[in-house]
């Protein structure tokens, strides 16, 4: 009996993962400028989409990135890499890459979770500036967090849910950090991260 219920709660999750999945924008790899001297503007030209750019960030940066050698995975891209989710003005940045997470499963999880909360609200509707708060767990737990501007509607995190995905998918389920960044607003709508819970998983 205890087998039966392990394979229904195992194939629960594989058909949410399937349909998030499902949802992604498909992998695009990323491009690099030409110009060493160019550096990333807090919006982006609509008739000039670039739906992925891969830049140096300053050297303190890549010298923090560079701390963590070690526990990377070889083929992550450089701070900072901006990935702009295909036919929306929103761009994600990515950035402060950590350890790998180590559980794919735990990831597509807590990603469905915050894409259902997302499209479960009116597109135009502002979330407010209170942290939202996502987490899953399957071998280890995965917490996704977003700290929303005032500016930020739940179409924004939708689809920045969905540039999430695609990093993950394009790259490697890692710690990170994130900014959502919008066509025609300054600065960023939103900032978060993704990362082990150790605290959950040493209460379960």
């Amino acid at each position: 009996m205890a087998i039966l219920t392990a394979i229904h709660h195992l194939l629960g999750l594989q058909l949410s993962a399937l349909a998030f999945s499902a949802a992604l924008p498909p992998p695009q790899p990323p491009s690099f400028p030409s110009n060493p001297a160019w550096t990333p503007k807090p919006s982006f030209n609509l008739t000039l989409p670039r739906p992925s750019k891969c830049v140096r960030a300053s050297p303190s940066s890549e010298t923090s990135a560079k701390s963590h050698a070690n526990t990377l995975p070889s083929d992550l891209p450089a701070e900072d890499y901006y990935y702009r989710v295909p036919t929306t003005t929103v761009t994600v940045r990515f950035y402060h890459y950590g350890d790998n997470l180590r559980d794919a499963i735990a990831v597509q999880e807590v990603l469905a979770a915050a894409f259902k909360d997302a499209a479960s609200h009116s597109p135009d509707l502002g979330i407010g500036t209170a942290k939202l708060q996502y987490s899953e767990k399957y071998v280890n737990t995965v917490d996704l967090v977003l700290l929303p501007e005032p500016t930020m509607n739940w179409q924004m995190w939708r689809f920045a849910v969905l540039g999430l995905g695609a990093f993950m998918q394009l790259w490697d389920n890692v710690w990170l950090s994130f900014d959502v960044e919008v066509d025609e607003v300054r600065g960023r709508v939103g900032t978060g991260y993704v990362f082990k819970n150790y605290m959950r998983v040493r209460g379960s």
